[in-house]
């Protein structure tokens, strides 16, 4: 797979370096598992189940560099699922688009790394994702705004499975679809966990594929830890004429033995983590 570039630790384009996907997800899930402090209750489990998406997304698709200079005409990436913020920061950190000093008060009442990421106190926080929902919605304006100024970016939005039982979410897929918004990507992290219980037995999605199909969309389903599969599906799908849906399958808690696949951590003080984390 294609190596992506990173930037020195303040952000500069300058003393670059060359790092692959699976190199950028070992090194994301090192940092978050760092950030995290044992006395302070996080959403670790849900950033870990994300990092390979992101990992994919910055790694293998996006047009770093522009992210980097801050382009009016970058790609932008919305996480959606605001909870996993832990993972969207750890990954800026290594992409080079802002510093490890940015994200140091990571926790609740943060400046700049809150819980829930705020957009505008750090770089490559293209949105704010406190409340559930709205990702696609505002996925959608980002790139009908592309389009209408002739960009060819793209417009990235990463969103919980759970959140899909938002029916503001459905609302957005339908404009997106009417739209033909090609240049919009949404992922949806499908680790079958939300803060109260298996999403099956809350509000269960299937046939999740064929809703997205019937909303007018061009769908793929995928391994959600798996960054080269993540990345052959983001560039099949580039370009069609639809907006794109991956439905990757993934573990909440990858990484973390103890963690992986339970209920009940969704946000928690992570104590003393039993179990060694897995690269």
């Amino acid at each position: 797979m294609a190596p992506i570039v990173r930037s020195g630790a303040q952000g500069a384009l300058s003393d670059t370096v060359t790092l692959d996907p699976d190199d950028l997800a070992r090194a994301v899930r090192k940092r978050v598992l760092t950030m995290t402090r044992h006395d302070v209750p996080s959403h670790l489990v849900s950033a870990l189940s994300t990092i390979e998406i992101l990992a994919a997304v910055y790694g293998a698709f996006v047009d770093l560099k522009s992210i980097q200079r801050r382009s009016p005409d970058r790609d932008r990436v919305v996480l959606s699922k605001g909870h996993a913020a832990l993972a969207l920061y750890a990954t800026l950190v290594e992409c080079g688009v802002t510093s490890s000093d940015s994200i140091s008060d990571y926790g609740p009442g943060a400046r700049n790394a809150t819980v829930h990421p705020l957009c505008g106190r750090l770089a490559g926080v293209e949105a704010t994702s406190g409340s559930l929902g709205h990702g696609v919605a505002l996925g959608a304006g980002m790139a009908l705004g592309a389009r209408l100024r002739s960009f060819g970016s793209r417009t990235i939005v990463i969103l919980g499975d759970g959140e899909l039982q938002e029916g503001s979410i459905w609302e957005a897929a339908l404009l997106a679809a009417h739209r033909a918004l090609s240049q919009l990507f949404v992922i949806v992290d499908l680790n079958g966990l939300q803060q109260t219980g298996a999403v099956q037995d809350i509000a269960g999605l299937e046939p999740l594929a064929d809703k997205w199909k019937a909303f007018g969309w061009h769908v793929e389903q995928v391994d959600g830890h798996d960054t080269s599969a993540l990345a052959g599906a983001l560039r099949r799908s580039d370009p069609t004429p639809k907006p794109v849906v991956l439905l990757a399958r993934t573990v909440k808690g990858r990484g973390v033995p103890s963690m992986e696949g339970k209920d009940g951590w969704h946000f928690r003080v992570p104590g003393v983590l039993e179990g060694s984390a897995r690269a």
